[in-house]
């Protein structure tokens, strides 16, 4: 046998046949490894062609001698088999087991000065030998590669083929058991399945447990603990036909199997009571999902209604209750989505959300599909019918959903108390603003009539004249002031127009942003009607809509003297309409690109801040504790900074 470094072209001298092929059979094994034999040739030629010939062809001739590039030189298409062989200005290109004949290894060794390819330097010998070798071997493969290789825009069909035959994406079907030859052993249609495949194979079923190691059996299977020692001896003496129907009622029907059970969910869906990143803080509320498994295995719950609650428990309607703590059930489920693992304060914000929302959607594809669709976050999934498509619209889901604390309280009740509190408020703010536009009409009267008087009244004497301007002037001046601290007041706008609230507006506009900024979101459009629907809201709290302008606020707190329990709204707000702090609620605003300056909030009364960055919501270290906000702007309206740059 040769060196290898002597195989290749420059070194080609006539041989026989069989010498030829005994030695391009070894030139095979040095060069790809293994020979190949007669059973499974094509499959090998196709893998030597894929893996070592043309990947060179690819990066050295096809630029120039490709039938993609649609006007090969010298009208030689090296990716194109049925080419090769055609006469050309040097001969064939390549002639299947006959190297000395092939005009490609004539120009890759440079042996002929006329011909040498490529141009601008002479390939690696050990290219040149992998060539050598290939076309002695009868230049196989390039066929039966090409024709294994499903273009790109044909893998839809090919998805679309895998569903229709693989077995998981079929319907099952409800088949009749096997024959069986012993009629006795089976008590129902499972032993007959059972019974069935053992006779098929020629074997026997086991013979009965008996009863203590059938007790012991059937608890550990359904709780997970042994029985007592009470169960055991009762059982023992227990001569009823139904005693072991009973016992398994009474198994199914206890606490520890739903515990037992909702261990092995909770398992399925990577359940921990802490995040498990460095300081492994534990997650608020997480005992909530776990107690919700508990009570949904113990209440028997239908399957596809546990599954619905999982994935959109919010949006059932009506939520499922618990009977015993009148909660609502339902929206419990969806916790799971958030109980996965995660970095409580990470770096890189964009790259956590990525691996949180596949790790998600991993659980997800695993638990509820009983498929691993993670590998389709890359590619088209290669062996389950999993495209990349359908990967991210699970991720587009994940992504815009927004985590919050829900509201879990009986939501009947909770709709009750609503329901209550919008009639008294409604009925309460009919009745105000009676009260209150006599109030006002009997007080405008007694003004004008000042105002009337005083331009009637023309005292002689100087002093008096004096006293009675100074009187006018002192009512004036009271009914102004109380104007300038009320917008409702009709005389609000004169008293800031003569100047009577210079001092407020000073004072309020201490704080406002230095230049304008791009708006996020607000309640009132451009014609300042009452404007709502770039928020996405929940709960009670904050209504459905809105407060719109002329609508009473009652408040538990006096706005001023002459107005101490309500307010007229001036303009669009988000309030505390029902004026009740169990009733919840969120507002959240529209996804927005983060700007590169501040952020600020005109606001009133009391509230949290939380901005989600790339959907990250676990925040709980030093690097984004400045995201989270709490807002008191003490009773009166105030612009807050909220300077988020150093997310930008």
């Amino acid at each position: 046998m040769r060196r290898r470094s002597d195989i290749g072209a420059k070194h080609m001298t006539p041989r026989s046949n069989g010498v030829a092929s005994w030695l391009a059979a070894i030139e095979l094994v040095l060069l790809f490894g293994y020979a190949a034999s007669a059973q499974g040739a094509e499959a090998d030629a196709a893998k030597i062609y894929e893996e070592q010939v043309r990947p060179i062809l690819a990066r050295r001739c096809y630029e120039c001698h490709s039938a993609e590039a649609g006007d090969p030189e010298g009208g030689l298409a090296l990716d194109d088999p049925s080419g090769w062989s055609r006469p050309g200005q040097y001969g064939p290109a390549i002639v299947p087991g006959e190297a000395e004949k092939s005009g490609v290894l004539r120009a890759i060794s440079y042996d002929d000065h006329e011909l040498q390819m490529p141009p601008e330097r002479r390939l690696p010998q050990r290219e040149i030998d992998i060539l050598t070798a290939w076309i002695r071997m009868g230049a196989k493969g390039a066929d039966a590669a090409k024709s294994a290789v499903v273009p790109p825009h044909d893998f839809a069909l090919e998805l679309t083929r895998r569903r229709g035959s693989h077995w998981c994406w079929k319907a099952p079907m409800r088949r009749p058991p096997g024959e069986i030859a012993d009629s006795a052993w089976p008590t129902g249609q499972v032993d007959q399945f059972i019974l069935a495949k053992l006779e098929a194979q020629g074997l026997r079923p086991a013979a009965d447990a008996d009863a203590a190691t059938w007790l012991r059996r059937v608890t550990f299977d359904l709780t997970g603990l042994p029985p007592s020692r009470y169960h055991v001896e009762r059982f023992l003496v227990d001569t009823s036909p139904v005693s072991r129907e009973e016992i398994v009622d009474r198994l199914l029907a206890s606490r520890q199997f739903a515990e037992c059970w909702a261990q092995h969910w909770l398992d399925l869906v990577r359940f921990a009571e802490t995040k498990g990143h460095e300081g492994d803080y534990e997650i608020a509320d997480a005992w909530r999902y776990r107690d919700y498994v508990i009570r949904a295995l113990a209440a028997n719950v239908p399957y596809n209604v546990f599954v619905r609650e999982h994935v959109a428990g919010d949006l059932v309607s009506p939520p499922r209750v618990d009977p015993e703590t009148r909660c609502n059930e339902s929206i419990q489920g969806t916790a799971f989505w958030h109980l996965g693992e995660a970095t409580h304060s990470p770096v890189d914000i964009r790259a956590d959300e990525g691996d949180r929302i596949a790790n998600s959607l991993d659980v997800f594809g695993k638990t509820f599909l009983g498929l691993t669709i993670g590998c389709a976050r890359c590619h088209d999934h290669k062996f389950d019918a999993i495209s990349t498509e359908d990967y991210y619209a699970l991720c587009g889901f994940v992504e815009s959903s927004c985590f919050q604390r829900a509201n879990i309280a009986d939501p009947d009740a909770t709709e009750r108390v609503a329901v209550q509190l919008r009639e008294l408020r409604d009925d309460a703010s009919s009745k105000i603003l009676d009260a209150y536009r006599t109030s006002l009409t009997m007080r405008l009267a007694e003004f004008a009539d000042d105002l009337a008087r005083a331009a009637k009244e023309l005292p002689t004497e100087a002093s008096d004249r004096a006293s009675a301007a100074e009187g006018r002037s002192a009512r004036l001046r009271a009914e102004l002031c109380l104007a300038q601290s009320s917008p409702e007041h009709p005389l609000y706008r004169l008293a800031t127009a003569a100047g009577a609230a210079e001092a407020v507006a000073e004072s309020t506009s201490r704080d406002t942003p230095a230049r304008s900024r791009t708006p996020i979101a607000f309640f009132k459009d451009e014609e300042g009607a009452p404007k709502h629907n770039e928020w996405i809201t929940s709960g009670y709290a904050f209504g459905d809509r809105p407060a719109p302008i002329g609508a009473v606020w009652i408040s538990t707190v006096g706005d001023s003297a002459a107005y101490p329990l309500f307010r007229l709204v001036t303009q669009p707000i988000a309030a505390n309409w029902l004026a009740s702090p169990k009733l919840t609620g969120l507002f959240r605003t529209r996804t927005f690109e983060m700007p590169d300056q501040p952020l600020w909030y005109r606001y009133r009364g009391v509230a949290e801040v939380f901005v989600d960055v790339d959907s990250h919501r676990t925040i709980t270290g030093p690097l984004h504790g400045a995201l989270k906000q709490r807002l008191d702007s003490a009773e009166s309206e105030a612009w807050f900074c909220h300077d988020l740059r150093t997310y930008g």
